[in-house]
């Protein structure tokens, strides 16, 4: 019993990592975009 406490915790971990790495990605991504756009403006 004790093991599938364990396992399901461990499962639940890792959807919660997949459901956040899309939003981490897409952050920094943004992050990156207004950075280039920032550095676009200053040589212009």
């Amino acid at each position: 019993m004790r093991k599938l406490a364990s396992f399901s915790s461990i499962l639940l971990l890792i959807v919660y990592c997949l459901r956040v790495m899309p939003a981490v990605s897409l952050a920094f991504s943004s992050n990156r975009l207004l950075g280039l756009y920032l550095l676009i403006i200053r040589s212009v």
